[in-house]
C-alpha cells in the first residue's frame, strides 16, 4: 500500500484530506454505513475507517491525521499502518479526496 505524503518544495503546502460533502453517513455501534449517492453505492466501515473518515475534514494532512488517531483511539505501532491503509482505501473508494499543496 502506498503511504500518502505531503509534497514538499517551493509553493507546496500540506495536502489536506477531505471527505466528500455529498456523503450520507449513518453511525453504527461498530463503525458506520456511508451512502455515496453519485455512485449509488453503500460502504460499511469498521471503527477505524469510520474514525479516519470523520477526521478527513479538510484540516488534516496524512501526518496530522495519524497524530489525531493516536489521540482519538490510541492507534500506535501496527494500528498506524491500519490508519494509512484506511486513508488509501477511502481515497480509492472515492469517499475522500486530497486537496491543496502542489498541483501534479
Amino acid at each position: 500500500m502506498k503511504r500518502i505524503q505531503p509534497k514538499q518544495g517551493r509553493g507546496a503546502g500540506p495536502r489536506r484530506l477531505c471527505r466528500r460533502a455529498d456523503l450520507q453517513i449513518h453511525p453504527l455501534a461498530d463503525g458506520c454505513v456511508v451512502y455515496q449517492p453519485d455512485q449509488e453505492r453503500v460502504h460499511f466501515l469498521n471503527l477505524t475507517a469510520a474514525a479516519v473518515l470523520e477526521l478527513c475534514d479538510g484540516r488534516h494532512d496524512a501526518a496530522s491525521l495519524e497524530a489525531a488517531m493516536v489521540v482519538a483511539v490510541g492507534a500506535q505501532g501496527p494500528r498506524r499502518k491500519l490508519t494509512g491503509g484506511a486513508v488509501q482505501q477511502l481515497i480509492e473508494a472515492g469517499l475522500v479526496t486530497v486537496a491543496g499543496g502542489a498541483t501534479a
